[in-house]
């Protein structure tokens, strides 16, 4: 998602990302992304609903810092260590 959100700054930096370096259409990669994104998440809702929950926060919580969340200095800290929490 972020590969395609700065593709132009990206591609100087990270020739090695198939979208950042053109060798992937943002378009394919963002169906790709949704594509997979879907069936992960109806295999966490056949799994475990509790399981389907934690998923859906996560994915919540990252949708938020890679759009604006990372901008907020002390939040981005916050963000990026509740990443690491467990329990």
């Amino acid at each position: 998602m972020t590969s395609s959100m700065r593709r132009k700054t990206a591609s100087i930096h990270q020739n090695a990302r198939p979208i950042a370096s053109g060798r992937v259409d943002p378009t394919t990669g963002g169906d790709g992304g949704a594509i997979l994104g879907a069936m992960g998440l109806i295999a966490a809702w056949r799994l475990n609903t509790s399981f389907f929950e934690t998923v859906v926060a996560y994915l919540a919580i990252n949708v938020l810092y890679s759009t604006f969340l990372k901008r907020i200095a002390l939040v981005d800290v916050f963000v990026v260590a509740s990443g690491f929490c467990y329990g």
